[in-house]
C-alpha cells in the first residue's frame, strides 16, 4: 500500500490521507509502513499526529489508542506544541459552532438544523470537541483536515456524509483532481471501487455552494 504513485498530491496531504484511512481499518502493520514512508519523505512528527487526530474523530477509540500507540513506537513522544490554538483556548461551544459554519458555508445551515434534533450531548461533541478543540488546532490546514475526512468517510462507506465533506474541502480550496486522488487513494486501501465516489467529487466540484 505504500509507493503508489502520486499525481497532484504533495506528501504531506498524501500520507495523511493514507494514514487515516489505515487508522480507520484498524490494521497497525500496514500503518506502521505508512508512518515510516511518511517520515522518510518529511513529514513532521507534528503533522502526522494531527492527521491521526483528525481520523479518531471517525475511527472510535479503540482504533485510534492503536493507532496512537503505533505512531510512538515509530516516533516517540510528539510534543503538545500544536495546541496553543487548539485545546487551550478553542474549546467553546461558540468557537466550535463559528468553525462549523467557516467550514461547511451555504450547507450550514441545514446541518445544523439536522444536528438539533440529536441528543444534546452528543451535539455538543460535535461542537465543542470535534470543531472546537480537535479541527481548530494547529499543525494541519483545514483544507487538509477536510480532506483527511474524506479519506475516513470512503473508508467507513458513509456516502451521505462524505458528500458533505467534498463540498466542504472544495469551499477551503482543494481541487476536484485532488480529492478524487484522495477518494482512489482511500478506496485502494479497503479495496473499495471508488467509481460512483470519483462521480460524487465531480457533481460536488460544480455546486455553487463551494464559491466563498
Amino acid at each position: 500500500m505504500v509507493g503508489m504513485s502520486r499525481a497532484v498530491l504533495v506528501p504531506l496531504d498524501y500520507h495523511a490521507v493514507s494514514i487515516a484511512a489505515l487508522v480507520v481499518r484498524g490494521e497497525t502493520v500496514p500503518l506502521r509502513a505508512e508512518v515510516e514512508a511518511a517520515v522518510a519523505a518529511g513529514v513532521s512528527p507534528v503533522e502526522l499526529r494531527e492527521a491521526v487526530l483528525v481520523a479518531s474523530l471517525f475511527s472510535g477509540f479503540p482504533r485510534a489508542l492503536t493507532a496512537f500507540l503505533t505512531l510512538n513506537e515509530v516516533l516517540g513522544e510528539v510534543p503538545e506544541e500544536a495546541d496553543a490554538e487548539g485545546a487551550g483556548r478553542a474549546g467553546s461551544r461558540e468557537r466550535g459552532e463559528a468553525l462549523f459554519r467557516q467550514i461547511h458555508g451555504p450547507n450550514a445551515p441545514p446541518q445544523i438544523a439536522t444536528l438539533a434534533t440529536l441528543p444534546a450531548a452528543f451535539t455538543h461533541g460535535i461542537y465543542v470537541e470535534a470543531y472546537g478543540r480537535i479541527l481548530a488546532r494547529e499543525g494541519l490546514s483545514l483544507k487538509l483536515r477536510e480532506m483527511v475526512a474524506v479519506s475516513c468517510l470512503v473508508a467507513l462507506d458513509l456516502p451521505r456524509t462524505l458528500r458533505a465533506h467534498l463540498l466542504a474541502s472544495l469551499r477551503l480550496g482543494a481541487s476536484s483532481t485532488e480529492l478524487t486522488e484522495v477518494v482512489e487513494r482511500a478506496g485502494e486501501i479497503v479495496a473499495r471501487d471508488v467509481e460512483p465516489l470519483v462521480a460524487m467529487v465531480r457533481l460536488a466540484a460544480r455546486s455553487p455552494s463551494i464559491k466563498k
